[in-house]
């Protein structure tokens, strides 16, 4: 049965405005966690008890819209480990953010991000609301304030950067403000900003292009610095860059908009620093790279362009979104692929290939990483998959490109 938050958007807003009252960076201080060691102790004890009780609640995230769905959540996971294994940090802080950033989209499960112009209660308060629920009836290993704190950072992950007024599908109009991440003396409240950053290394990096791509499968809303814009599949494809882009954005300025935010600048990277500034950077040149070979005037080096977009479509039900709604979406992107005009898919071959060799280079050392932790911590029944299995390059489409250059 549907909580009742989600039907009534008045009980769904008002129960987020009661969590960011509760809010404090004060709680942070009622965290266990005293150590590295506690953070991943805790944290992965809690992450897993979290994804079981989800599976006991019947939230299934094979089904969320691909883009958003088991693709994201398993790069999420490997990110955030990745990222906080090493950051020099508050344990504190860092316990909040591990688990902030593995479950930060899980309100996609029950919310639809393509309708989110006409909602204030969105995907980021579905998701922290989702979680008290779970709360409410297992712990999951934290206490009151750890639990608090999770939800709140799970809530204010979309970094909202201004009051925004929505008319929501009541009718009623609602004022959105951005969530407070900064303390009483104005330093950043690591727990939140953690797990923005996790958020962000899924936005470019191996996997950015495909990612993306998947959500064209259907005309849609997104969201832009200036607002919501309508992404329409042919017109989004147009293979061009402009520096002042008009009117909805093309994939490409959609992918530079992105790679231009992954920098120590107002407003998204002020407060990045140590692995983040590694990570961010690295992924970053792998998006610029996708957008410099789309744009590029050398010949296609690959022999046969039809094995490219067989592997390009396997590629994207087998490890961007590896669901059988994956699959699905993939196969009616390809159709609607070849209908572009020969110029925009020759153009796309080439960012195609890119993504896919940067995605071979990511994945293999991201399975060398997950072969030095616990091997608890990515196969257990409590989660939604073999974690290797779903990050490892799939056979499927491997074989298909060349590998060697």
């Amino acid at each position: 049965m549907e909580p009742n938050w989600l039907t009534d958007e008045a009980e769904g807003w008002q129960r987020i405005q009661e969590l960011r009252e509760v809010f404090s960076a004060k709680m942070f201080e009622n965290v266990r966690a005293g150590s590295r060691t506690d953070v991943f102790v805790f944290g992965m004890h809690a992450t897993l008890q979290i994804f079981a009780a989800l599976k006991n609640a019947k939230v299934d995230v094979t089904q969320i819209q691909p883009g958003h769905g088991l693709g994201h959540l398993v790069r999420d996971y490997v990110n955030a480990l990745r990222l906080f294994s090493k950051l020099e940090a508050s344990p504190k802080q860092l316990f909040v953010a591990l688990i902030g950033g593995i479950f930060h989209d899980i309100g996609c499960a029950v919310v639809d991000r393509r309708v989110e112009s006409k909602k204030a209660v969105r995907h980021a308060e579905a998701g922290a609301l989702l979680l008290l629920d779970l709360f409410a009836a297992d712990s999951c290993g934290m206490n009151s304030d750890e639990q608090l704190l999770v939800a709140y950072t799970v809530a204010a992950h979309t970094h909202c950067l201004k009051t925004q007024t929505v008319v929501c599908g009541d009718g009623e109009s609602r004022e959105v403000v951005p969530y407070k991440d900064l303390d009483d003396d104005g330093k950043p409240i690591l727990g939140v900003w953690g797990t923005r950053w996790t958020d962000r290394l899924d936005t470019n990096g191996p996997a950015y292009l495909g990612r993306h791509y998947m959500t064209l499968v259907e005309d849609h809303e997104d969201f832009q610095e200036e607002g919501y814009f309508v992404l329409k599949y042919k017109e989004h494809m147009r293979p061009i860059l402009r520096d002042k882009p008009e009117g909805a954005r093309t994939m490409l300025e959609h992918m530079q908009m992105f790679a231009n935010s992954q920098a120590t600048k107002p407003p998204y990277g002020l407060h990045d620093f140590g692995t983040m500034v590694e990570l961010r950077d690295a992924y970053r040149v792998m998006l610029e790279n996708v957008i410099a070979a789309v744009l590029s005037d050398e010949l296609f080096v690959v022999r046969n362009e039809d094995k490219i977009w067989l592997a390009w479509e396997r590629f994207l039900g087998s490890n961007v979104e590896p669901t059988e709604k994956g699959r699905l979406v993939a196969a009616k992107l390809g159709k609607m692929f070849v209908e572009l005009d020969d110029d925009s898919k020759q153009k796309w071959m080439r960012g195609f290939y890119a993504c896919m060799k940067n995605y071979i280079r990511w994945a293999n050392d991201a399975v060398n990483f997950l072969g030095m932790l616990p091997r608890d911590w990515h196969d257990n029944s409590a989660l939604p998959c073999d974690i290797v299995s779903a990050i490892a390059p799939s056979y499927l489409w491997r074989g298909l490109i060349d590998t060697r250059s």
